[in-house]
């Protein structure tokens, strides 16, 4: 009792000599990290978040995203990535031994902190749940904007935009002026099949032409299909024409399916995969509003 009496005394101390802050300010801010969206394993175990932290040094300031890995019920939480690089987007394997991610961190060799995420390829990454380091699952030049992984964990489809030739010519020749919107960075939808131990066999293959902006795309329950909502162009106002389609992933065969006109509209397929379900315009254009629910039965298409 005599021993650890005086410390809890001294803890008490330092505690009232510290009182709260009386307002927010943006010190206190930069010491808040933000937390991201929280997925959870196929068991529900586990839960795998990003934690977003700022960085303010001589020559670096900006947020960098975090993957933390904890049991549901809180315990356990462990960093599972460190270094300069955010990390974001983190999915579960079907089977919970792996988590992916996307990263514009080196493929190989140690982290450099020079250039930012929209300055290098986005790459997507995996790291085994009981630890170690992450290892790359794509050698990309471009940046991936979203990826899904197949119900089987086989394949994985990513939406990314390809690497203009021209402008990277103009970089490096440093003649790289912009001229606002003469040509849209279109993403396309892409899959790649994983090896037995989660790394691609082959290059990535395209599902779909630049002349269209791939947003949103999700797998059928049989991973045979993919079903994707497109625009026009990558300019913001195409939210308007926005359409719903699907791809059959072996032959590419696409299927126009229904208008959607909703902006962020993400489809999802019933558990039988009979069925797709998506957000549908319900006021009329040009401006956003209300929205409904829409159901498409993918046999008949109506």
């Amino acid at each position: 009792m005599r021993k650890w009496v005086p410390a809890v005394a001294a803890a008490a101390a330092i505690a009232a000599a510290a009182p709260p802050p009386e307002r927010w300010t943006p010190e206190l801010a930069m010491r808040v990290q933000t937390i991201g969206p929280v997925v959870p394993s196929a068991d529900g175990s586990l839960v795998v978040w990003t934690q977003v932290r700022a960085v303010m040094e001589s020559e670096r300031s900006e947020m960098v995203s975090d993957l933390w890995l904890a049991a549901t019920d809180g315990t356990n939480r462990i960093r599972l990535t460190r270094g300069p690089h955010t990390c974001t987007q983190p999915l579960w394997s079907p089977d919970s031994r792996w988590i992916y991610f996307t990263s514009p961190r080196p493929l190989s060799g140690p982290a450099s902190p020079e250039g930012a995420a929209g300055e290098r390829p986005v790459n997507i990454f995996r790291i085994a749940v009981r630890g170690g380091e992450a290892e790359p699952v794509t050698d990309l030049r471009g940046a991936v904007k979203r990826f899904e992984i197949a119900p089987d964990g086989t394949r994985l489809a990513f939406t990314m935009v390809q690497p203009d030739p021209d402008r990277e010519r103009a970089r490096k020749e440093k003649t790289d002026f912009r001229v606002v919107n003469p040509k849209t960075d279109n993403a396309t939808l892409f899959v790649v099949s994983l090896g037995s131990d989660g790394t691609p066999p082959a290059s990535p293959r395209a599902l779909t032409k630049p002349d269209r902006h791939v947003t949103e795309m999700t797998w059928s329950p049989d991973g045979k299909a993919i079903a994707f909502v497109y625009w026009e162009s990558a300019l913001v106002n195409d939210w308007r024409g926005a359409r719903l389609a699907e791809v059959e992933v072996d032959s590419g065969t696409i299927r126009e399916l229904a208008p959607v006109e909703a902006f962020g509209a993400t489809p999802s397929y019933s558990p039988d995969g009979a069925y797709l379900a998506f957000p549908r315009r319900a006021s009329p254009k040009p401006y956003p509003g209300t929205t409904r629910i829409a159901v498409l039965e993918r046999s008949s298409g109506a």
